[in-house]
C-alpha cells in the first residue's frame, strides 16, 4: 500500500520509473484538450476535438485553454464558439435542444507573428445529424454531455456517439478547407 513517502517523492520528483508505485496522469488538471500543448509546438493548423463533456451552450474548457495559451505563449485568439456552435431554441418545451453546427474554424497568432488555424468540433447535435443520433439525442436529455465519470457505455450509446463524432468531422471536412477559409460556394457559420 502507498504510504507517505510516496507521496513526498512524487512531490519532489524524487520518483523512479521502477518504483512500486507511480502517479500517472492524462495531464487534465493542467488543461484538459492538450491544446496549449500543440501550440507550445508552433503547429500551424490545429484539429481540437472537444470532448470535455461541458454543455452545449457553455466552452469553458476551451476558454481555459485559451487563457492558459494567452497567458503562457503570448497566443492571441480570433474564434467565435459560442456563435458558431451555440444550441438553437427547440420547437417545444419537451423537444430536445439542437446546436447551430457542431464545429468552428477561427486563426490564432503566435507571439512571434506566426499565424495559425484552429478547428474546433465539440459534441452538439445539430438538426441536420443523422437520424439515428436525432433519435437517441430524443431518448437521452444528457446525450451528448454525459459526465465523464460514466464510462459504462452500452451499444446503442457508443454508436450515438461514433455517429455523431463521425458525421462532425464530415461537416467540417465539407465546408471548410485546412487554410481556415470557407470552400467556393459555402456559407461561414
Amino acid at each position: 500500500m502507498a504510504r507517505l513517502d510516496y507521496l513526498l517523492r512524487e512531490i519532489f520528483g524524487r520518483n523512479h520509473l521502477d518504483a512500486p508505485f507511480l502517479y500517472v496522469t492524462d495531464g487534465g488538471h493542467y488543461e484538459n484538450l492538450g491544446l496549449v500543448e500543440l501550440l507550445r509546438r508552433k503547429c500551424e493548423t490545429i484539429w481540437c476535438i472537444d470532448a470535455s463533456g461541458d454543455q452545449p451552450d457553455t466552452f469553458d474548457t476551451l476558454g481555459g485553454a485559451f487563457m492558459t495559451a494567452e497567458q503562457e505563449l503570448g497566443i492571441r485568439f480570433d474564434i467565435k464558439p459560442k456563435e458558431a456552435m451555440a444550441p438553437v431554441a427547440a420547437r417545444s418545451g419537451n423537444d430536445p435542444w439542437f446546436v447551430r453546427a457542431p464545429f468552428c474554424v477561427g486563426s490564432f497568432v503566435y507571439a512571434d507573428g506566426k499565424p495559425g488555424v484552429l478547428v474546433i468540433v465539440k459534441a452538439g447535435v445539430p438538426k441536420n445529424a443523422p437520424w439515428s443520433v436525432r433519435s437517441y439525442h430524443a431518448q437521452h436529455p444528457n446525450f451528448p454531455c454525459d459526465p465523464t465519470l460514466d464510462q459504462l457505455f452500452n451499444g446503442d450509446r457508443f454508436e450515438a456517439y461514433r455517429e455523431l463524432g463521425r458525421f462532425s468531422v464530415e461537416q467540417v471536412l465539407r465546408n471548410y478547407t485546412c487554410k481556415g477559409g470557407p470552400k467556393a460556394g459555402t456559407e461561414s457559420r
